[in-house]
């Protein structure tokens, strides 16, 4: 029986996506199953007098009609060559080649405060009685306001459109949080000793001597953090050099390792990188600070780069790709240096391949990621590939059983053994007779050499289990009574060993013949589409490769796949095409390595967000990192200049999203200062007050743990009150701009500028001073408004000791006050409420009070969520609360093996008796202390599932501490881990309680 065609018929929605005050810009057609897009442009339409009227009908059930006037459509445009557009009536009809026929007609109606709504009504042409679909879809949009949309052109220089305020609502955001970021790195450099400062502004506006001495201070601080890193890697490299000459003086060989010996940064280049550095976070930040909009889009477009100019030309920069380089791990770890591949029909060097297919991958983002879609269908393995991948290997193994018989005749047939025709043909034997015993053990194995998961593979299961069942046989026989248990063991271990020794050579054959199949395709892939008489063509291959839109054709590559995995294998000679190999290595060979830092790349924003990355505390670093990229999109997805975007010339040769993306992906490359917040501010006094009163003890942490250990916990205290004040900062940022407009409102100013002119101090915004001046002095904001400049310049006692200890709150002369409220959202909502009417949203059309309690409780939602025990959900925006069983029972058979009883709900006040035995176990491993039997359940039962649980009664039990060691190491370490994992929920319980100072007002409470 035929198989009956899907129906992929989608049904057609329309929505506005730009507009302005005065009429639409453009609408798009969406198809929803097919994920297809039209978009159209709208040059001209009219109003007819032709009045339309519209029925709604109310929850009340009542009727009302609403009168508009008709939309005519003059000029429409689509970029799309396939489309066609008619118009008859005013309506536009539309036939997207043989994809879809509808029609489109509007409505206009006049609003009571002067705007208009907007109604398009789109109709499926295609429409037939027995679909499903609908046969009409309609939207609506309300045109801007006049007020609104005159503010934003304030803020931008420029006329605006819908678009665009949506562009500078991000930026607003954007500016905020970034603010916060200056200032934390504003605190690192104030936090060098004996400077002197509160600002780095400060210092640029200091002169002479005092200038000096400030940046040598920096200097040799930022020095410090360097040498280092460099030192380390230096002694290591001499330390290998020392061990390599000794090596070769008894005749030795030493595996080859690739070190590199660095030069320290001369403190005179490192002052001229301080000074720019400090220029460059001065003056960016004052760009924000005053809304120039204009300048940071410029900074995205590298247009007249006013802000950093050559000031991001550093000399530190030219370290961090040699210690990239030296960071970078060994990306063909698994491959020894004698390894082939096969590929294109050629055998080749396996890490020589790998590395020309990563240097690809590292010039061209996203290659990799296509590749690999090409091996899946849907997420899951592609049977069809898996089976060629097993027919080729197949076909490559016969021909290397009939090469094999060939080379060993050939090799008898020679008669002078010495003669260097022989060394070459033993050579190739060798290389054939190494990849034959490899093909030979998979086939005898049935192993077979391509597969997606090894632990799926039977053989590879039934070894894992033999091991797993003579390890339990090992345990059991370390404590039996048989006078010939050594033999066995020994006999047990002998055949352990054999078996790990498979197993880890299947698992490195299996990967190594994926590896086989994926360069196979990979290098195919470019010599059958960037092919120039049988050469690739690599510059077509840079220039036009681009894996989005590779991506949205991977269905038409799939099935070229096959065709790739095939090309050049063992097939008839008449069938094989003529390949240069050769050629294609050494076009690879000389792509010259990418550096994101080149002086000639138009990346400064890039430039700018690595020294942003290199200096903030390593609590805020992996903040920064989904900051930038939630920019990345905001930015990618919406044209963030419109003059630049549209010349495609100037689009290819902007590295910008390129640069981000490789500078995301190799992050942790690039950190060579690393420190904590703790350890620079006046936190770290007061952290041993905070952990107790956040139901901790500072000191036993660091016992159990260690310095390194209780960085965890710092940073889990830390980052909820980082991420709280970003929300907060963002509110009184809010609150400023609101204040600005109501300023040039009540004082009859030209513009937003000259508001902000009107209450600069030494160049900056004042806020206590605008909030009087806006609002003619009506409150007194003494000390009310004290948060917003504690965020600014992060006082620490204030956002973080005071709230916490419940101590009071300091002004800038240290003196106490009372009216601080810098987490309560209620208080700040409140307080803004009695200066401004922000429920008008006369100014902006937005709710900021709104927009900030949403915020908050969502991320305090999130932090509950961190806390609860349980995983906690939302659904239909209530919260549900549902157990992780599984977790649980593992938990409790651990506890229970110490005979650890501790009800649910109590465990986060008997963490204590969690740790006692993992020291005890420690002790005893150190040999200070011993297990008392009585700390252990069932005596009676010595071992049970492989794990020791009585080992005091062994005859000689020192024979076999090792093992036994071993054991009770996993022990305690399971222990650490649940011990780890409740004391942070603990404190994010406590953190949480700590800022949710009136969620219960806003919604309802959930015990935890």
């Amino acid at each position: 029986m035929e198989k009956k065609i899907k129906n992929k018929s989608s049904i057609v929605r329309i929505i506005i996506s730009n507009y302005d005050d005065k009429k639409i810009k453009e609408f798009k057609v969406l198809y929803t199953k097919q994920g297809g897009v039209d978009s159209f442009k709208v040059n001209d339409y009219s109003i007819s007098e032709i009045e339309k009227k519209e029925q709604h009908i109310f929850k009340s059930g009542k009727v009302k009609e609403r009168s508009g006037k008709k939309i005519e459509f003059k000029d429409v445009t689509s970029k799309n060559k396939n489309i066609s557009i008619e118009y008859k009536n005013g309506d536009i009809y539309v036939t997207n080649g043989n994809v879809r026929k509808y029609m489109i007609s509007g409505v206009n109606f006049p609003l009571q405060n002067e705007n208009n709504q907007i109604k398009l009504i789109i109709k499926d042409l295609a429409y037939k009685q027995s679909d499903k679909r609908r046969e009409e879809s309609f939207t609506n949009k309300v045109l801007l306001n006049s007020i609104h949309k005159k503010n934003y052109e304030e803020i931008k220089g420029e006329n605006v459109d819908s678009l665009e305020i949506y562009k500078i609502k991000r930026f607003l955001s954007y500016r905020s949080d970034m603010l916060v970021y200056f200032a934390l790195i504003n605190d690192f450099f104030i936090n060098t000793e004996d400077l002197g400062y509160n600002n780095i502004y400060e210092i640029k506006e200091a002169e002479g001597e005092k200038y000096n001495l400030a940046i040598e201070k920096i200097v040799l601080k930022v020095k410090d953090y360097i040498s280092k890193f460099i030192e380390n890697n230096n002694n290591a490299y001499e330390n290998y050099q020392n061990k390599k000459a000794e090596k070769e003086k008894e005749g030795k060989q030493i595996l080859e390792k690739n070190l590199i010996k660095l030069d320290l940064i001369s403190d005179d280049d490192l002052k001229k990188d301080i000074q720019k550095i400090i220029k460059v976070f001065i003056n960016l930040r004052s760009c924000l600070l005053h809304y120039n909009y204009r300048e940071i889009d410029k900074l995205y477009t590298d247009i007249d780069n006013s802000i950093v100019g050559k000031e991001l030309n550093l000399n530190i920069f030219n370290y961090l790709d040699k210690i990239k380089d030296i960071k970078e791990e060994k990306i063909n770890n698994f491959l020894e240096k004698e390894d082939t591949i096969y590929c294109l029909g050629a055998t080749k060097k396996a890490q020589k391949l790998y590395t020309l297919y990563y240097k690809i991958c590292n010039r061209k983002n996203g290659f990799n990621n296509f590749i690999n879609l090409l091996f899946t269908n849907d997420g899951e393995e592609d049977t069809n590939i898996k089976e060629k991948a097993h027919e080729i290997f197949k076909r490559r193994y016969e021909n290397l059983k009939k090469l094999k018989k060939d080379k060993e005749k050939e090799l008898k047939e020679f008669k002078n053994k010495k003669s260097k025709k022989y060394f070459d043909c033993y050579k190739e034997y060798k290389e054939i007779l190494k990849e034959h015993n490899e093909m030979k053990f998979l086939e005898d194995k049935k192993a077979a050499p391509y597969v997606w998961d090894i632990a799926n593979l039977k053989y590879y299961k039934r070894l894992y289990n033999t091991h797993k069942e003579k390890s339990l046989e090992v345990s059991k026989e370390i404590l039996s009574k048989f006078d010939n248990r050594k033999d066995i063991i020994t006999k047990l271990n002998k055949e352990i060993l054999e078996q790990k020794r498979e197993m880890k050579k299947i698992t490195k054959l299996n990967s190594k013949y994926r590896l086989q199949y994926k360069l196979q395709v990979a290098f195919a892939f470019l010599v059958k589409e960037y092919n120039d008489s049988g050469k690739l063509n690599l510059s077509e291959f840079m220039q036009k490769f681009q894996a989005v839109n590779m991506n949205e054709k991977i269905d038409e590559f799939k099935e070229k796949a096959l065709v790739y995995l095939d090309l050049n294998t063992e097939k008839n000679s008449n069938e094989r095409e003529s390949i240069d190999l050769k050629n294609l290595e050494e076009k690879i060979s000389q792509l010259e390595e990418l550096s994101i830092f080149s002086n000639d790349r138009k990346n400064s924003l890039v430039k700018f967000y690595i020294l942003t990355y290199l200096f903030l505390p390593k609590e805020a670093k992996g903040d920064f990192l989904g900051f930038i990229k939630k920019s990345y999109y905001d930015r990618k997805n919406l044209e963030f200049n419109k003059e630049y975007q549209e010349t495609e010339e100037r689009e290819k040769d902007s590295p910008f999203y390129h640069d981000l993306r490789l500078f995301e992906k190799n992050s942790k490359k690039y950190e060579i200062i690393n420190y904590s917040i703790s350890d620079y501010s006046k936190l770290e006094e007061s952290f041993e007050k905070i952990y107790e009163k956040l139901g901790l003890d500072s000191n036993k942490i660091t016992e159990y743990v260690g310095k390194s250990g209780k960085r965890m916990f710092d940073t889990n205290i830390i980052l909820p009150f980082l991420k709280n004040y970003k929300i907060n900062f963002k509110f009184f940022n809010d609150m400023e701009l609101l204040a600005l407009f109501n300023l040039k409102e009540e004082k009859n100013l030209f513009n937003l500028e000259k508001s902000i002119n009107l209450i600069l101090e030494n160049g900056y915004i004042n806020f206590q001073k605008l909030i009087e001046e806006a609002y003619s002095k009506k409150h007194s904001t003494k000390g009310r408004l004290q948060a917003r400049n504690d965020i600014a310049h992060f006082s620490w006692h204030n956002l973080f000791i005071a709230p916490i200890l419940k101590e009071d709150y300091i002004d800038k002369n240290n003196e106490p006050f009372r009216n601080h409220q810098g987490n309560s959202i209620l208080e700040n909502a409140k307080r803004y409420e009695e200066i401004a009417d922000v429920h008008s949203q006369k100014q902006l059309g937005f709710n900021m009070i709104n927009d900030y309690k949403q915020r908050k409780k969502q991320f305090l939602f999130n932090l509950k969520k961190e806390a609860y025990l349980n995983s906690v959900r939302k659904e239909s925006n209530v919260e549900v609360i549902s157990e992780n069983n599984d977790l649980l029972e593992k938990e409790n058979i651990i506890l229970d093996k110490w005979n650890i009883k501790i009800p649910k709900d109590k465990i986060y006040d008997d963490l204590d008796e969690i740790f006692k035995f993992y020291l005890k176990i420690q002790e005893h491993i150190s040999g200070k202390t011993t297990i008392k039997s009585r700390n252990l359940k069932n005596l009676e039962v010595i071992i049970e599932k492989g794990d020791v649980r009585n080992y005091t009664q062994l005859d000689n039990p020192q024979n076999y501490k090792k093992q036994i060691d071993g054991a009770l190491k996993k022990e305690a370490s399971n222990l650490l881990g649940i011990y780890k994992k409740y004391a942070i929920k603990r404190l994010k319980l406590n953190i949480f309680n700590v800022l949710d100072e009136d969620l219960d007002k806003l919604q309802s409470k959930v015990d935890i």
